[in-house]
């Protein structure tokens, strides 16, 4: 096991860091051996203001925990005294080195340098918050939450000490919840949690090299915010929330299709723009998205009411002259259906349609060919995949999705096979990579050129607002790699200008979707009609 310790400023820790130190401890692959108490400085409490702290304990952003709930009855303590420069004393340093620890897990507000980030061997690791303006003081991801920022960027640091650059062993881009900084602070906090434990599972495996991935410049450090800045930040968020409340109510998605006339290569140069031909509006209440052609005679989509707030798989029968038929259902179910990857495989067609809210990964065979579909086996059970991504590469079969949830649009799962029917063995360095610009899966993967490309959902800025072209570096089942290469954009001179979330192909045709905004009388009455149960239910509790 790899032996490592803990700093921190005092016994107490916050409910994400007690999440972090129980994957450590839940995995086989390390064991809490030292606690530093660093006893230097001020904490970021004593520097904020009253308005902070009013909305902090009003919104429950501290969240503490007792020592009983986070150390080991057998872990031994040193106390220290860590200067503003981020070195300890020359006799802590040599008593932390006696305990040949392998790294060491800094939780508390100081800089790390000098001797400290040398001694265990494979360093000090700290998570960095928004390119680290927390270190000023500021709350973490205050400052990002206040601008408005799209994304917060969160990194698992490894401290180069004596002048070394940083190397990052873990990072993600998490979306901003813009009306909500407790929102945002909570599902980074989960979604980081068990990076030291994975990145120990790496060492393990024999995966210690993290070089090539070189730290940013961090930003610079930003105070505590004042009064009149949490004001300011509190008129923010109000206003945020009405305009969310608004469109909630009366601007509802309307998803349509696109036929355009060119490779899906054709989108890896930048600023590629080819004409796209739009399918006839979608009626109101309805919509149609994530578009697969089967071949030249059939397109599949989800075709989504929003008066059941339910999605099914339909077929677009196409004829020789370039129109498509109405959208036919095919595939139903009880819960809701998209996303209907199609699989041609020993001369049978498969399809892979999204059915998270089953808890499960599923594969339909066509009985009849395209109008009767059976499901024919569970490919993953227990695991709510949205968006799943089959495809053959290097001798086995892949499958990439995200999972529903609160990071259903950040965090991608990998699991591979010998077979398209098994068994389907989970990538141990699951999730792949946390990012909302370029996890969820937004099409079926490409060659191009003796690279494998795959499109992914960017929403960074909205659901589904546009797709990242990813090129894929390395794919084995032990490690994964890739870069972004092109991103697409909505078509804005169009009126579908808001969203692009499916890229795929058929020969030298490219499908996509495009996002409009529609009033959905169906869509308010569901909200409605949710809103008043929930208010009859807490009445009838308070009864």
């Amino acid at each position: 096991m790899l032996r490592f310790g803990i700093i921190c400023r005092d016994m107490t820790l916050a409910a994400w860091q007690r999440r972090t130190i129980a994957h450590l401890r839940a995995t086989d692959a390390a064991q809490a051996a030292l606690l530093i108490l660093d006893e230097g400085g001020a904490s970021p409490r004593e520097h904020a203001s009253a308005m902070w702290k009013w909305y902090a304990s009003f919104s429950r952003t501290r969240r503490g925990a007792s020592c009983v709930e986070a150390w080991p009855g057998d872990l031994s303590v040193l106390h220290c005294l860590r200067d503003a420069s981020g070195q300890f004393r020359a006799e802590e340093s040599a008593a932390i080195r006696a305990w040949n620890l392998d790294f060491i897990l800094d939780f508390g507000h100081g800089p790390v340098s000098g001797a400290i980030a040398q001694l265990p061997r494979y360093g000090v690791w700290s998570f960095v918050f928004d390119g680290d303006e927390s270190k000023g003081h500021g709350p973490p991801c205050f400052w990002a939450v206040s601008r408005g920022k799209p994304t917060v960027a969160v990194a698992l640091h490894r401290h180069g000490g004596n002048g070394e650059a940083d190397t990052i062993l873990r990072q993600g881009h998490f979306k901003n919840v813009a009306h909500s900084y407790r929102q945002t602070l909570e599902q980074i906090e989960i979604g980081i949690a068990r990076w030291p434990a994975q990145v120990c599972e790496e060492i393990r495996r024999g995966v210690t090299d993290h070089a090539p991935t070189a730290a940013a410049t961090p930003a610079s450090p930003r105070a505590a915010p004042t009064n009149f800045q949490v004001g300011v930040f509190l008129l923010r968020l109000a206003w945020r929330v009405a305009r969310m409340a608004w469109a909630r109510l009366f601007l509802h998605d309307q998803w349509n299709i696109g036929i355009v006339a060119a490779p899906i290569e054709t989108f890896l140069v930048a600023g590629a723009r080819p004409p796209v031909r739009w399918l006839p509006k979608p009626a109101r209440n309805h919509f149609l998205a994530d578009p697969f052609p089967s071949n030249d005679t059939a397109l599949f989509a989800e075709e989504f009411d929003y008066r059941t707030g339910k999605g099914t798989i339909a077929v677009l029968a196409t004829a020789g002259d370039g129109t498509y038929s109405a959208p036919r259902t095919v595939i139903e179910s009880p819960v809701h259906l998209s996303y209907p990857y199609l699989i041609h495989h020993q001369e049978d067609v498969y399809c892979v349609p999204e059915s998270g809210e089953a808890g499960e990964i599923a594969l339909y065979k066509a009985t009849a060919y395209p109008n009767q579909w059976t499901k024919c086996r569970t490919l993953i059970a227990g695991f709510a995949g949205l968006d799943a991504t089959l495809f053959p590469h290097d001798g086995r079969w892949w499958l990439l999705c995200t999972e529903r949830g609160i990071f259903a649009d950040v965090m991608l799962h990998a699991w591979h096979a010998p077979d398209l029917f098994g068994p389907w063995t989970p990538h141990p360095g699951n999730p792949l990579k946390t990012d909302v610009r370029s996890s969820r899966p937004a099409g079926r993967p490409f060659a191009h050129h003796g690279h494998l490309y795959r499109p992914a959902q960017d929403c960074s800025q909205t659901y589904g607002g546009a797709v990242a072209i990813n090129r894929v570096v390395r794919l084995t089942p032990t490690a994964f790699e890739e870069e972004t290469v092109a991103i697409v954009e909505p078509y804005t001179d169009s009126p579908y200008r808001y969203g692009l979330h499916t890229l795929s192909t058929f020969d030298a045709y490219t499908v996509i979707d495009g996002k409009g905004r529609m009033f959905a009388t169906g869509e308010l009455r569901r909200i409605m009609s949710t809103l008043l149960r929930g208010m009859v239910r807490r009445a009838s509790r308070r009864a």
